[in-house]
């Protein structure tokens, strides 16, 4: 239980100081600003205690293989090489899902395949049985990043997104929920700094609201409409 091990906490873009700080609340180790992501050591109570607590973290992995490929046949051997017994057994209902930026490799859905190729030629060379591809509520979720020609694969022990957390499962709400309360954690800079990176000025001016809506109460109302009124200005909607 007290063994450290490399973790990584996903989040959206322009909230990874909020979340570093929310690890360092919580006792992480090595916490380090990523690209949409903030990495980290620390133990299993840890790991359980991010799923539970983080409220600027999508989802929670744990990286159990990092290595450089030029194309999906090499993911494939280096996937294949992984202990998987480790982690899983032939009754294990596993999903895997990929993200990719990189110019070598263009499908990440065919990274996928080539992954779960592998899984089940480890456990057909081992016992002669295939596990099972469980796509709804899997034991195992494993997520694949690449960037560039560096591919990392990691268990996902969020499993799914983690403001989906016990409540509102299935909700069809317009703005995340995680992300409101997200946003109420931004202060100074760190929202200035979020909203610049936001795709669109429809999509920022959501979030500024959803921010200001999700706010304690307690706050200057006065400031806030002015603080609005600047940020409107700003973008040439008055």
């Amino acid at each position: 239980m007290n063994q450290e091990f490399q973790m990584l906490a996903k989040t959206f873009k322009g909230l990874e100081e909020v979340l570093a700080g929310e690890l360092v609340e919580l006792g992480a180790n090595n916490v380090q600003i990523e690209r949409r992501a903030v990495s980290f050591t620390g133990d299993k109570r840890l790991l359980y205690t991010a799923n539970m607590c983080l409220r600027t973290a999508s989802r929670v992995l744990v990286p159990i293989a990092t290595f450089r490929a030029k194309d999906a046949d090499a993911v494939y051997e280096h996937a294949k090489q992984i202990d998987w017994s480790q982690y899983m057994t032939l009754k294990t209902g596993f999903a895997i899902d990929a993200t990719v930026y990189s110019d070598t490799f263009r499908h990440s859905q065919y990274v996928t395949y080539r992954v779960k190729d592998a899984i089940a030629d480890y456990w057909m060379e081992r016992e002669q049985k295939r596990p099972s591809v469980k796509l709804t509520s899997p034991d195992l979720s494993l997520n694949v990043h690449i960037a560039a020609e560096t591919v990392t694969i990691s268990l996902d022990s969020s499993g799914d997104s983690l403001h989906k957390r016990g409540y509102r499962a299935n909700s069809n709400a317009a703005l995340n929920t995680g992300l409101a309360q997200q946003l109420s954690r931004c202060r100074g800079q760190q929202l200035d700094s979020f909203f610049k990176r936001q795709a669109t000025t429809y999509q920022t001016l959501s979030y500024y609201v959803c921010y200001y809506s999700a706010s304690n109460l307690q706050e200057n109302t006065n400031q806030k409409y002015q603080d609005i009124q600047i940020f409107l200005k700003d973008f040439q909607y008055n």
